[in-house]
């Protein structure tokens, strides 16, 4: 197997499925002035897909010290199959999310403004149904993503905030609560997609922080005192007791890896 290709293939499959929940989330307003409630749902609804995409490709797909399939043959296997799920919650989500989103129940969403074919789509009371079909395909989203960067182990920094294995942690919380989300009725559908954005963000600010090195500024503006930057194995030369060089040993400067 060409891991190289294989990488590629996924990861311009998962673009294509946080394309499709770019897709859905769009409708045709009729109105003079657009700025309602239903743009602002729509403009959440790309703001939480930007950063899942931020997470998958920058945050986990980065800093990879050894890859899942070239690290053990069940994590090779977990990490091809736990993509189905992911993508599948993904997806579901996207479906629902493009019933959200022309749904008037909430404030400054008047259906009338919408043109025929969405104004048609647009409930009163959102189904349960779709409560759970948009936290549930996000929470099972999320949950995959993060068993797709366990299986990973990422170059440690050594002077991170936060290690890995506790901002993973974060994250299944944060999915966790998304599967709790459904039984509070109460919220409309601006309610329930601006609570799901908003852990998104949340998540990946926490993610962001946690990789920062801590003996610099979070904002930046100063060099980080350890040596962050020297993440990859250097190599020495072993000189002969009589001077002359010759190639040394790969020696691995770093700390013990993180799963």
């Amino acid at each position: 197997m060409n891991i190289e290709h294989k990488t590629e293939r996924t990861g311009a499959f998962v673009s294509l499925v946080f394309g499709y929940s770019v897709v859905s989330l769009l409708y045709q307003n009729s109105a003079s002035f657009g700025m309602n409630a239903f743009f602002g749902k729509a403009i959440l609804s790309l703001i939480q897909a930007y950063c899942f995409n931020w997470i998958y490709f920058d945050v986990d797909g980065s800093f990879h010290h050894v890859h899942a399939i070239r690290r053990h043959a069940i994590s090779a296997s977990l990490w091809i199959n736990a993509h189905l799920p992911f993508i599948m919650g993904f997806t579901i989500s996207g479906a629902a999310l493009s019933r959200l989103v022309v749904a008037h129940d909430s404030p400054n969403t008047d259906p009338h403004k919408l043109t025929e074919m969405y104004e048609e789509r647009s409930e009163e009371e959102l189904m349960y149904g779709w409560r759970w079909f948009y936290c549930g395909g996000l929470a099972v989203a999320f949950i995959f993503m993060a068993l797709i960067s366990a299986t990973h182990i990422h170059t440690p920094l050594p002077t991170q905030r936060i290690e890995k294995r506790y901002r993973l942690a974060f994250r299944i919380a944060i999915a966790i609560a998304w599967l709790c989300l459904p039984i509070a009725t109460e919220l409309n559908s601006l309610e329930l997609i601006g609570t799901t954005s908003s852990m998104t963000v949340l998540a990946l600010a926490f993610d962001i922080y946690g990789m920062s090195c801590k003996e610099e500024s979070f904002w930046g503006g100063e060099e980080c005192k350890y040596e962050c930057a020297t993440l990859s194995r250097t190599s020495t030369m072993v000189g002969s007791e009589k001077g002359d060089e010759k190639q040394g040993d790969i020696i691995n400067h770093l700390p013990k890896a993180q799963f």
